[in-house]
Protein backbone atom coordinates (compact mmCIF):
# COMPACT_ATOMS: atom_id res chain seq x y z
CA UNK A 1 0.00 0.00 0.00
CA UNK A 2 1.33 3.36 -0.83
CA UNK A 3 1.58 6.37 1.61
CA UNK A 4 0.88 9.88 1.57
CA UNK A 5 3.41 11.73 2.89
CA UNK A 6 4.39 15.60 2.33
CA UNK A 7 8.45 17.46 2.55
CA UNK A 8 9.07 20.94 3.81
CA UNK A 9 11.51 22.88 2.10
CA UNK A 10 12.49 25.63 4.82
CA UNK A 11 14.79 28.50 3.01
CA UNK A 12 16.30 31.24 4.90
CA UNK A 13 17.75 33.85 2.08
CA UNK A 14 19.69 31.30 0.03
CA UNK A 15 20.18 28.68 2.79
CA UNK A 16 18.28 25.40 3.17
CA UNK A 17 17.17 23.93 6.45
CA UNK A 18 17.93 20.01 6.47
CA UNK A 19 17.63 17.73 9.67
CA UNK A 20 19.57 15.11 10.34
CA UNK A 21 17.37 12.13 11.04
CA UNK A 22 17.43 9.96 14.25
CA UNK A 23 16.39 6.40 13.25
CA UNK A 24 16.54 4.28 9.83
CA UNK A 25 16.21 4.78 6.98
CA UNK A 26 18.85 6.82 6.08
CA UNK A 27 19.63 7.74 9.84
CA UNK A 28 22.00 10.73 10.32
CA UNK A 29 21.64 11.89 6.97
CA UNK A 30 20.67 15.37 6.06
CA UNK A 31 17.15 15.28 4.74
CA UNK A 32 14.04 17.70 4.73
CA UNK A 33 11.77 17.70 7.89
CA UNK A 34 8.53 15.99 6.79
CA UNK A 35 6.46 13.11 7.26
CA UNK A 36 2.83 11.04 7.01
CA UNK A 37 -0.61 12.74 6.09
CA UNK A 38 -2.51 11.69 8.73
CA UNK A 39 -6.41 11.08 9.02
CA UNK A 40 -8.27 13.77 7.11
CA UNK A 41 -5.76 16.26 6.38
CA UNK A 42 -4.86 17.82 3.76
CA UNK A 43 -0.89 18.31 2.82
CA UNK A 44 -0.84 21.66 3.14
CA UNK A 45 -1.83 21.53 7.01
CA UNK A 46 0.56 17.88 7.19
CA UNK A 47 3.34 20.07 6.31
CA UNK A 48 2.46 23.21 8.21
CA UNK A 49 2.60 20.28 11.43
CA UNK A 50 5.68 18.04 10.56
CA UNK A 51 7.08 21.37 9.80
CA UNK A 52 6.39 22.36 13.83
CA UNK A 53 7.36 18.91 15.05
CA UNK A 54 10.82 18.89 13.43
CA UNK A 55 12.06 22.09 13.62
CA UNK A 56 9.72 24.32 15.91
CA UNK A 57 8.85 26.45 13.19
CA UNK A 58 4.95 27.58 13.15
CA UNK A 59 4.29 29.11 8.86
CA UNK A 60 0.84 29.46 8.18
CA UNK A 61 -0.38 27.14 4.90
CA UNK A 62 -1.00 29.91 2.95
CA UNK A 63 2.74 30.48 3.07
CA UNK A 64 3.72 27.41 1.22
CA UNK A 65 4.65 27.22 -2.35
CA UNK A 66 4.16 23.51 -4.30
CA UNK A 67 7.73 22.22 -5.22
CA UNK A 68 7.08 19.09 -6.95
CA UNK A 69 5.75 15.78 -6.03
CA UNK A 70 8.37 12.71 -5.70
CA UNK A 71 6.95 9.41 -6.55
CA UNK A 72 9.16 6.55 -7.38
CA UNK A 73 8.41 3.56 -5.85
CA UNK A 74 11.35 2.91 -4.76
CA UNK A 75 12.36 6.50 -3.18
CA UNK A 76 12.13 4.87 0.66
CA UNK A 77 13.01 1.33 1.57
CA UNK A 78 10.35 1.37 3.72
CA UNK A 79 7.74 0.97 0.90
CA UNK A 80 6.37 2.94 -1.59
CA UNK A 81 5.67 6.71 -0.79
CA UNK A 82 4.14 9.67 -2.41
CA UNK A 83 5.27 12.79 -1.11
CA UNK A 84 4.09 16.30 -2.06
CA UNK A 85 7.34 18.91 -1.29
CA UNK A 86 6.85 22.31 -0.39
CA UNK A 87 8.58 25.24 0.00
CA UNK A 88 8.49 28.38 2.54
CA UNK A 89 10.71 31.29 2.96
CA UNK A 90 11.29 32.72 6.51
CA UNK A 91 13.27 35.46 7.62
CA UNK A 92 16.61 35.30 9.43
CA UNK A 93 14.39 36.46 12.89
CA UNK A 94 11.85 33.51 12.59
CA UNK A 95 14.66 30.87 11.75
CA UNK A 96 15.61 31.73 15.81
CA UNK A 97 13.22 29.89 16.95
CA UNK A 98 14.27 27.03 15.13
CA UNK A 99 15.18 23.97 17.27
CA UNK A 100 15.54 20.20 16.38
CA UNK A 101 12.37 18.00 17.88
CA UNK A 102 10.92 14.96 16.89
CA UNK A 103 12.37 12.91 14.45
CA UNK A 104 15.30 15.09 13.98
CA UNK A 105 18.93 14.47 15.58
CA UNK A 106 19.80 18.19 14.45
CA UNK A 107 17.96 20.79 12.44
CA UNK A 108 20.93 23.41 10.83
CA UNK A 109 21.42 25.84 7.38
CA UNK A 110 22.77 24.92 4.59
CA UNK A 111 24.19 27.30 1.44
CA UNK A 112 21.79 25.79 -1.16
CA UNK A 113 24.51 25.58 -4.13
CA UNK A 114 26.85 23.64 -1.78
CA UNK A 115 24.81 20.76 -0.85
CA UNK A 116 25.81 17.11 -2.26
CA UNK A 117 23.94 14.36 -3.70
CA UNK A 118 26.08 12.04 -1.27
CA UNK A 119 24.91 14.32 1.80
CA UNK A 120 21.15 13.73 1.21
CA UNK A 121 18.80 11.06 2.27
CA UNK A 122 15.97 9.33 0.09
CA UNK A 123 15.62 11.09 -2.73
CA UNK A 124 15.34 14.72 -1.36
CA UNK A 125 18.23 15.96 -3.66
CA UNK A 126 15.64 15.88 -6.31
CA UNK A 127 13.72 18.64 -4.69
CA UNK A 128 17.31 20.47 -3.32
CA UNK A 129 17.73 20.81 -7.43
CA UNK A 130 14.48 22.31 -8.71
CA UNK A 131 15.20 24.66 -5.63
CA UNK A 132 18.29 25.31 -7.17
CA UNK A 133 16.65 26.73 -10.93
CA UNK A 134 13.69 28.31 -9.12
CA UNK A 135 16.06 30.49 -6.94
Amino acid sequence: MTTYTVDIAVLVGDRLALIKRTKPPFEDKWVLPGGHVEGLETSRDAAVRELEEETGLVVAADRLNFVCVLDHPLRDPRGPKISNVYSVMISDEEWQHAKAGSDAKEITLHPLREILPEEIGFDHFTAVQLLRRKT
